[in-house]
């Protein structure tokens, strides 16, 4: 099952040229939009929000992603299981340990609970709420993360990032970092299928047997990073990585248009309002 998760990662993290419009917006625009997703939806996750916030931008990057290009269908139908598996672990991990059974959390009201076993486990109709939210937070970070990923060239963001101030070295080693990501999903297949060659079978035995297998992965896994590591330094030498901020060229831009200023000023501005009028009090939700 780890490895047909690992298998769906790889697929979905890798660059797919296209020529549509989530693929022509700036790298920049792309962040901002990421940020909306990481701070916007880690502030309504919060207990004192109705968990329909967070489906509903689920909604709408999920409606961004396929109408952008990115092959979540295709995914979904291939390994929706093993995603619906995930997702249901990450609930039930946010339902049992969330707190919110034993107060209000300031919404002014009582919450009806559901389920009580001392001292961990409190399910209330607020922890209930929070669970959702939560993981609908999770599951949208991870969504921003594919969409960047399949629709923009490490190159771009690299190039996009220093546009704006960000020094050369640390927006390579920045975009490189998020390359990592497939790259090590690379190595533990190559290193399980080179064990299974030699008759190492990780489906048989016990629990504790099958656990204790996983070293047989891990320290090959581990030299072969340090390997591809040693090639990597390489490579950046080769590029000209250092912490000079001489100017360097580029043959091919990436040009932030008019689509892209609108899209970041709505993102960003719309984000920033929201939380300033609700700190405000201009406007409260109610929850159930």
């Amino acid at each position: 099952m780890i490895l047909h998760i690992l298998g769906l990662a790889e697929s979905l993290m890798n660059y797919e040229p296209s020529d549509r419009f989530l693929h022509r917006l700036n790298p920049l625009t792309k962040m901002a939009i990421f940020l909306v997703v990481v701070i916007g939806g880690m502030y309504i996750s919060s207990p004192t929000f109705p968990w329909w916030l967070s489906f509903l931008m689920t909604v709408a990057l999920v409606l961004l992603a396929v109408s952008g290009g990115v092959p979540l269908k295709k995914e979904l139908q291939l390994r929706g299981g093993y995603v619906l598996a995930i997702v249901l672990v990450i609930f039930l991990g946010n339902l049992i340990f969330a707190r919110g059974g034993e107060a209000d959390y300031g919404t002014g009201q009582e919450p009806a609970v559901y389920l009580s076993i001392p001292p961990f486990i409190y399910i209330s109709s607020i922890s209930l709420n929070f669970a959702v939210a939560k993981t609908l937070f999770i599951l949208n970070s991870i969504i921003i993360v594919i969409i960047i990923l399949k629709s923009t060239r490490l190159s771009d963001l690299s190039h996009s990032m220093q546009t704006v101030g960000v020094p050369y070295p640390v927006a390579m080693l920045t975009s490189t970092s998020l390359r990592c990501v497939p790259m090590v999903t690379d190595g533990l297949l190559i290193v399980y299928n080179a064990q299974r060659a030699r008759g190492f079978e990780m489906d048989k035995g016990s629990i504790g047997a099958r656990l204790r297998q996983w070293k047989a992965l891990l320290t090959p896994l581990m030299l072969v990073l340090l390997k591809w590591v040693d090639l990597m330094s390489i490579v950046f030498q080769s590029r000209g990585l250092d912490f000079t901020s001489r100017p360097r060229t580029r043959l091919r831009r990436v040009p932030f248009g008019p689509a892209d200023a609108v899209i970041t000023f709505v993102a960003l501005g719309g984000m920033v309002a929201f939380i300033v009028l609700h700190r405000m009090g201009t406007f409260t939700f109610q929850l159930g």
